[in-house]
């Protein structure tokens, strides 16, 4: 399912450093479901930078990477196909617009 949003809104103040910087992350990963336990022994300075909480099944967690490569791993990751709990979904795009 794919939500579309038309129209503009204003962030005021505007976004600066890490807030912008970690939106701008979340708008360009894949939002997979994480093991929440194994999640919390790694560092993720993006997302703690801006006082965030792992979220539900790692919503939040940035320092991750994903490969489209067949014989990827990452222990951390539960389902590749699914987006956490409350998720919009796997990928949440956000216009450069919206980010500037």
């Amino acid at each position: 399912m794919m939500n579309y949003f038309e129209g503009k809104f204003q962030i005021s103040p505007p976004l600066q450093g890490n807030h912008l910087g970690y939106l701008d992350k979340f708008s360009r990963i894949r939002h997979v479901t994480r093991d929440v336990k194994l999640l919390e022994k790694l560092r993720d300075p993006l997302r703690e930078a801006v006082g965030l909480p792992l979220g539900e099944e790692g919503a939040y967690y940035m320092a991750g990477e994903i490969s489209f490569d067949p014989n990827f791993t990452d222990p951390t990751i539960i389902n590749y196909n699914e987006p956490p709990p409350r998720s919009i979904a796997l990928i949440c795009a956000l216009s450069s617009a919206i980010l500037s």
